[in-house]
């Protein structure tokens, strides 16, 4: 295991090997088989790729609602890349099998030192939420900060009605940590949040095996859930939401 500020290669998973990247046009395209034996990809954010993800975001406009602010203009989506490249943040996107964006992944406010720390943001993009790429993906990441980038916690802060974050959080080994009212300003509201975390030594006991009966289906948390609450994404996203 890596040290804090150590970094070690992780072929699999690390973005900083081309196999895990999809390039748009003229880059070679490399999968990598995932942990279940399906496939699995996660590509690091470019700007190739920008109408295609501001579509995205346009489409699950509704999704989102006032759980996340995802860039939904050129200059919010550069803002966006410019932020990413920041040794304080990391961003990741999650694929379909057919490399199409099924999601969004960013840790924020990465903090070395004694707290070597960082929080966790993610969000869907329809029509593939609630089907299971979200959880893939965020166990790759979780690899990676863990074995690459040597975090020692990673914090989701999550709102108490967003009942599909709480059920996925769980699936991957966090624990709920405690309850902060009005934590996040969020749609003009300052909003009470849940904190949930998983450390190095958790995840090292049980490595993040999510279930793989919801690959072509639904998630089971949230299959029996009305629409206006199967959203799978976490507020914790501290560079969008404070407006």
């Amino acid at each position: 295991m890596a040290a804090p500020n150590q970094a070690v290669p992780l072929t699999a998973y690390s973005l900083r090997s081309s196999a895990l990247r999809l390039p748009a046009a003229g880059e070679r395209s490399v999968r990598r088989t995932d942990f279940d034996g399906k496939m699995h990809i996660l590509k690091k954010p470019t700007s190739h790729r920008q109408s295609e993800f501001l579509a995205a975001v346009r489409k699950s406009k509704r999704l989102h609602g006032a759980w996340v602010a995802a860039p939904r203009s050129p200059k919010a989506f550069k803002a966006y890349l410019r932020r990413i490249r920041n040794k304080v943040h990391l961003g990741y996107w999650v694929l379909t099998k057919d490399g199409e964006l099924a999601g969004v992944i960013n840790v924020n406010e990465i903090v070395r030192g004694a707290f070597c720390s960082g929080y966790l943001g993610y969000y869907a993009f329809v029509p593939h939420n609630g089907k299971g790429y979200l959880t893939r993906g965020l166990a790759a990441v979780l690899t990676d900060l863990f074995r690459v980038h040597g975090l020692h916690r990673v914090e989701a802060n999550i709102q108490p009605g967003n009942n599909d974050s709480q059920v996925l959080v769980q699936r991957l080994g966090f624990r709920l940590e405690g309850f902060s009212p009005r934590y996040l300003k969020i749609g003009g509201r300052w909003r009470d949040h849940e904190r949930w975390a998983l450390t190095v030594e958790d995840w090292r006991r049980k490595p993040a095996r999510p279930d793989t009966s919801g690959w072509n289906g639904p998630l089971k948390s949230a299959a029996a859930q009305p629409q206006a609450v199967r959203r799978i994404q976490c507020e914790c996203l501290h560079e969008s939401v404070r407006k």
